[in-house]
């Protein structure tokens, strides 16, 4: 059996630079150390990297000023950002060394949306020591708590900042906003330049030359794509191109764009993605020859059932739908015809029955008729409509 260190004799050897990495291990690994303890092995040149990384969340200033660290990550740059939450407590340190400081610049990319990303960004933002070039970058990042702080510092040109804000930035960066100013086109081609929240704005801005929004369109960011994708003033046919792209964010805007074409709709009804299919047979603008195509799919007969664009002679075939759901859903349907709502009325399930009595649609007789339906939920739910209805008929009469 092992001999039980005492603390004394331990902190001595966690001191000890010259301790071996594999001592070091197996002193931190017995129970019952103290916080000292651990704080001399954060120090410890000799202690491995591994080491140091599980330490750093207790001890990031003396992680940070081990002379080992800087020759760690001259052969593994991106160890300390792996997990990405031991990243935080190292952003703690005051003062920081100048080295971790250039590393964590290198490091930053503003056109990556993640965790450690926005974390380095929103800090780098506040740092005092954060270049202007680098302070630019972080406003036009994908980051928007980093561009509002970003966007605070003087080093910032306010002209930059108040063409941002003129192409449809808030003033606080933090989103677009909804009304736009003029502006001139080659001043949009000025903010597409800027970086990747620059190519955002131009990209949903809704009078964006087509030239660059073709442009636009072929960026390697399917972020900035899908805002091309999402531009209700796009041209129908580079939204009809862009219904194959590879990316699935840029095919799902297309869906969610109200202004999506029969053609590009066309195009996405073929995609095995059976969300942006459902976007596509919820769509405004889907045809019913597209709609009845997906009749035999039994998987979106309860997107069917809901679209306001469904032929007639479908949302009544489901009438008889072996799911519930599908059958509420009809029920919900305003494009529902009358017979069949009030097929729907008579449903053996009291929830479909509910859905029916919920429809505008639902003619004024079935109303009254479930005023003494089976379900005292229905029963209730049908005086209540019945009586809204009462001093309406009283007006007209």
């Amino acid at each position: 059996m092992a001999r039980k260190i005492p603390e004394e004799e331990a902190l001595a050897l966690a001191r000890d630079p010259s301790t071996p990495a594999a001592r070091l291990y197996e002193l931190v690994r017995s129970e019952g150390r103290t916080m000292e303890f651990h704080r001399c092995i954060a120090s410890n040149p000799n202690a491995p990297l591994l080491l140091l990384q599980q330490l750093s969340h207790q001890f990031p200033s003396e992680v940070l000023h081990n002379l080992a660290l800087p020759l760690y990550l001259m052969e593994d740059p991106q160890a300390f950002f792996r997990p990405p939450a031991g990243i935080q407590a190292l952003l703690t340190c005051d003062p920081m060394p100048s080295w971790f400081f250039d590393l964590l610049v290198a490091y930053w990319n503003g056109d990556e949306d993640s965790f450690l990303m926005r974390r380095i960004g929103e800090w780098l933002a506040r740092h005092p020591a954060t270049p202007p070039g680098v302070l630019w970058r972080l406003c036009v990042s994908i980051n928007p708590e980093a561009r509002a702080a970003a966007a605070q510092r003087p080093e910032i040109p306010r002209e930059r900042i108040a063409l941002l804000v003129k192409a449809g930035s808030q003033s606080s960066l933090r989103e677009r906003s909804g009304r736009r100013p003029i502006i001139s086109q080659e001043r949009l081609e000025e903010v597409a330049a800027m970086g990747y929240w620059g190519a955002e704005l131009v990209a949903s801005h809704p009078r964006a030359p087509r030239s660059l929004l073709e442009a636009l369109a072929l960026d390697p960011r399917p972020a900035i794509v899908a805002e091309v994708a999402s531009n209700r003033s796009c041209p129908p046919d580079l939204i009809e191109r862009l219904a194959a792209h590879p990316s699935y964010i840029v095919r799902r805007k297309i869906a969610l764009n109200d202004a999506t074409g029969e053609a590009a709709l066309s195009r996405l009804a073929q995609s095995n993605e059976l969300d942006v299919v459902r976007l596509v047979v919820l769509h405004p603008q889907a045809p019913p020859e597209l709609l009845r195509g997906f009749a035999a799919n039994r998987s979106l007969h309860g997107t069917l059932a809901a679209s306001s664009r469904t032929p007639p002679e479908l949302l009544g075939g489901f009438v008889s739908a072996p799911s519930v759901f599908v059958r509420r859903q009809a029920a919900k349907n305003p494009s529902t015809p009358p017979e069949a709502l009030a097929a729907l009325a008579q449903d053996p399930r009291y929830e479909v029955r509910l859905s029916a009595l919920l429809n505008p649609a639902l003619p004024p007789e079935w109303v009254e008729r479930m005023r003494s339906d089976r379900s005292q939920e229905v029963r209730t739910r049908a005086e209540r409509r019945a009586a809204k209805a009462r001093p309406r008929a009283a007006r007209r009469g």
